[in-house]
């Protein structure tokens, strides 16, 4: 009994010892020790360096019954509706059926990618680019699928495949969707040239793995991750520059440090929902002196004593100088030092104050932006709410800020070119219009060493308030709470939010998610940010 019970001991070492020694010599190329970890992904060889976006998806990290708590309007889950929709597309458009033609051969990892974005002058989408890489673990029937997926593309939409071969492989090709297979890899894309640059990069191994910042952003995701986004900087940088120009002439791309070299983001799992994390990482020595100031300042807010228990939504963060001092070094470099000069001079001698020198330095504390529950609807960007948006700055120099609103005041009326009507309540707040913007809806008030700006007075008639403050909820308290080595940035009680504006609440965004909020932190060229979303119970 002893020597089987030896022997027993001695082929079970031995079976371990080879396991490990194929895992680690890997002589098949399985990457199994890589599975486990976070930073390998096999649709990723595929990927075309110079994508705009992309999004890798871990199958093994699927945790489907946590996602299954998402529940929708009408009783079903968020999980079961998209899987339905997905079917009945697979269905209507390629006659494919997921679970007899796509389950049999689908491997653990999923990409997608947007090669390229085209829009017109006015920022509309005129064309996209894309590609779709699945890994396959039975390659005899990921060829079967994708002869269905042709013979169902050609009977559904009335076309002829042509044949491309591109180094030694075949690609399936019809107007506007080609496809192939390539060793391990199913490759989908929006037309061949995709395809084609999907098949470079798997034979020259220049992917988007090889984007400067790719590695070191994703080595710091969360390793257990479902979902993986990766956005390089390059790329966001072409993309923003084909927008129209807003404030001033300024472009959005104009506002974005050079110094990023892209964004990696994570989705996963976790006891309260669902976590997103974004890692941005940066290169300190290419930032201007108000761009380090603005990166490095992540700064919360004690405002949430300002504003009443009730209120819905809350966003703190740094001083408005700051962020003014980092967008206004993006307006001169796009306009010029002296037509920025002259512009804020014009409004200065309009209304009384020029914003770059008289008023913005002054706001040179913490800022805070809240949604607070209203009586009256409120118009906001064509949504009739049930709420308003205030906005409180908070300044060093009290007496100063008091002098300029009464100076602004005063020339507004005797100049005539505003009305301003004052609305008593616990603090004196001012609504004023003007003829030169019809549109504009804007009511102000100090208090608390604070400017209070609203698109509505009633918002403002209370503040600060005089009962339980939004600090002291509990609520508020638990979500704050959850990122204990982070900076919090904003919460949002989503229940209450789908009361003040019924289309959310239709939507049944509400019996799935109780609150949203978010923290962030930046240190060592990195810029971490995290959202958790809370599962309503």
């Amino acid at each position: 009994m002893k020597k089987i019970l030896l022997g027993l001991t001695a082929v079970t070492f031995m079976l371990i010892l080879t396991v490990g020694l194929l895992v680690w010599v890997d002589p098949f190329d399985l990457r199994v020790a890589d599975r486990f970890g976070s930073d390998y992904d096999a649709a990723l060889t595929a990927i075309p360096l110079e994508s705009d976006v992309y999004m890798g998806v871990n199958l093994l990290n699927a945790n489907l019954e946590q996602w299954q708590a998402f529940q929708t309007g009408d009783g079903g889950t968020a999980v079961a509706d998209m899987q339905t929709e997905f079917e009945t597309i697979m269905a209507d458009e390629f006659g494919i059926s997921i679970h007899e033609d796509m389950v049999p051969w689908l491997g653990q990892y999923l990409g997608v990618a947007i090669l390229d974005v085209t829009l017109d002058e006015a920022g509309n989408v005129t064309a996209v680019e894309w590609l779709i890489v699945a890994e396959t673990r039975n390659q005899d029937a990921s060829d079967e699928f994708l002869t269905k997926l042709s013979a169902g593309f050609a009977d559904q939409q009335g076309q002829s495949a042509q044949t491309l071969t591109h180094d030694d492989v075949d690609i399936t090709v019809f107007d506007e969707l080609a496809f192939t297979r390539s060793d391990n890899l199913v490759l989908v894309g929006s037309s061949a040239t995709a395809v084609q640059s999907a098949l470079d990069s798997q034979t020259n191994g220049q992917s988007l793995a090889d984007v400067v910042g790719y590695a070191e952003a994703i080595a710091q995701l969360p390793a257990d991750r479902f979902l993986t986004f990766f956005i390089p900087a390059t790329q966001t940088r072409d993309l923003l520059a084909q927008l129209p120009a807003n404030l001033l002439g300024v472009g959005a791309a104009d506002v974005l440090p050079m110094a990023l070299q892209g964004t990696a983001v994570a989705l996963q799992a976790v006891p309260e929902g669902v976590q997103i994390d974004a890692i941005s990482l940066y290169e300190e020595s290419q930032l201007t002196a108000a761009q380090t100031q603005a990166i490095r300042q992540v700064s919360d807010s004690p405002a949430s004593d300002l504003f009443p228990a009730d209120t819905i939504a809350y966003f703190p963060g740094q001083s408005f100088a700051t962020t003014w001092a980092y967008v206004r070094e993006a307006m001169i470099a796009t306009l010029g030092e002296a037509d920025f000069d002259e512009s804020m001079a014009i409004f200065g001698d309009n209304f009384g104050l020029n914003p770059d020198t008289d008023l913005f330095p002054l706001l040179d504390s913490t800022t805070a932006v809240a949604l607070i529950p209203q009586q009256n609807n409120v118009a906001l960007n064509g949504i009739d709410a049930q709420l308003g948006l205030a906005a409180a700055m908070s300044t060093e120099n009290p007496a100063e800020l008091d002098a300029l609103v009464s100076n602004f005041n005063t020339m507004m009326v005797e100049s005539g070119i505003g009305e301003i009507e004052t609305v008593a309540g616990a603090t004196a707040v001012y609504d004023f219009s003007t003829f030169l913007f019809p549109d504009l809806d804007l009511s102000y008030a100090i208090a608390d060493d604070y400017l209070l700006l609203s698109n509505t007075p009633s918002s403002l008639l209370n503040l600060p308030t005089s009962g339980a403050t939004l600090a002291s909820t509990t609520d508020f308290q638990t979500v704050w709470q959850s990122f204990p080595d982070m900076t919090p940035g904003f919460y949002v009680n989503v229940a209450e939010l789908a009361t003040a504006v019924p289309e959310l609440d239709e939507l049944g965004v509400a019996t799935a998610v109780s609150h949203i909020a978010g923290a962030s932190t930046s240190q060592d060229n990195t810029i971490t940010h995290r959202i958790l979303i809370f599962i309503a119970d």
